[in-house]
């Protein structure tokens, strides 16, 4: 009786894969930027060169400032396309373009330095007619969009697409400008209308001796004692100009001037 051997099955040859040529080159991707108001375009550059003397440090004076910003406004900042059509062909309009937008234009007012300057109304100041009563309704009817172009109110600029230079000697309005680069032209409208609002509640608190954001009504005010400091917010010890009108805070603070005497 023999004794048998086992071998072990040949080994099966493992099928090469076939590798193509233009996998082995280096991909190309092809990346296409977001447009509109996810865009990475730069629409704002400023520039402020600020210097101070020995003796000015020592006088405590403010520095010497200047300031420069370069703003761009794109379309879609002052313009909302509600939906596109087809041209009709039979309109007697020779532009190439086959398809006709229909758009809504905002109307941003541009700040107080970008606005023309006013003409005051000397027939109410000769004929001794008091603007108190209507302080208020001039202010609303001035920010509204419903009243635009009725004539009572002086002629508004508004914000359009294009370039814009802003200039300014002042250091607190280059810090209120680059907090306000971080808001679109929407929200930069509330905060000015909030600052103007503001002026408006503090001329009328100096003239009535009260506070207006509250349902007390002051004591008469001795003539000794000298004139009435109205309301201003709590961060101008901190931060002179906030942007944001909803951390807003009142308290009644020794105050020569308006909030905000750059637009008074």
């Amino acid at each position: 009786m023999s004794q048998g051997s086992t071998s072990a099955p040949p080994d099966k040859p493992v099928p090469q894969q076939m590798t193509l040529y233009w996998q082995q080159l280096p991909s190309i991707r092809i990346l296409r930027p977001p447009k509109g108001k996810y865009s990475a375009r730069v629409d704002e550059r400023c520039f402020t060169y600020c210097s101070q003397t020995v003796r000015g440090r020592t006088e405590q004076t403010e520095p010497w400032c200047r300031s420069i910003c370069l703003r761009k406004i794109f379309d879609h900042e002052v313009r909302k396309i509600l939906g596109t059509h087809a041209r009709d062909p039979s309109t007697s309009n020779h532009s190439n373009s086959q398809t006709i937008s229909d758009d809504v234009e905002f109307k941003f007012p541009l700040p107080p330095e970008g606005q023309p300057t006013p003409i005051p109304d000397t027939s109410r100041v000769a004929g001794g007619m008091d603007d108190s009563d209507d302080e208020h309704t001039d202010f609303e009817s001035a920010w509204s969009p419903s009243s635009i172009g009725k004539g009572k109110q002086r002629q508004v600029r508004y914000w359009q697409d294009g370039w814009y230079v802003w200039l300014s000697k002042n250091r607190w309005a280059a810090q209120e400008k680059m907090d306000l680069m971080m808001y679109d032209l929407a929200r930069q409208a509330e905060w000015q209308k909030h600052k103007e609002k503001m002026n408006v509640d503090w001329e009328a608190y100096q003239r009535q001796g009260q506070d207006v954001h509250s349902d007390t009504i002051a004591e008469p005010v001795p003539e000794d004692r000298g004139p009435v400091v109205g309301p201003m917010p709590t961060q101008v010890e901190h931060t002179p100009i906030p942007p944001n009108p909803a951390n807003f805070e009142w308290n009644v603070v020794p105050s020569p001037g308006p909030p905000f005497p750059d637009i008074s």
